[in-house]
């Protein structure tokens, strides 16, 4: 986690203009938190009302989705 946090701070930095560089990191935040909330809630209603094995696979396969996308992005 602290390595990616540093990461992602410092790779806003580089791609912003500096006037705009806190709300960038206001931004990074945001969607960040929002993502991981909503992230998380889905794998925790599919843990608590199907299985445990489910809610794991659906959080790896959303992994694999992301990283997929990321290559495609980073291809283009």
């Amino acid at each position: 986690m602290a390595v990616q946090e540093s990461l992602e701070a410092t790779v806003t930095a580089e791609m912003v203009q500096p006037e705009t560089l806190t709300i960038s990191y206001g931004a990074l935040g945001t969607v960040n938190g929002a993502t991981q909330f909503i992230s998380s809630a889905i794998v925790g209603v599919v843990w608590t009302t199907v299985s445990p094995v489910l809610g794991f696979a659906l959080a790896a396969g959303m992994m694999v989705v992301g990283t997929l996308a990321l290559l495609r992005v980073r291809k283009s």
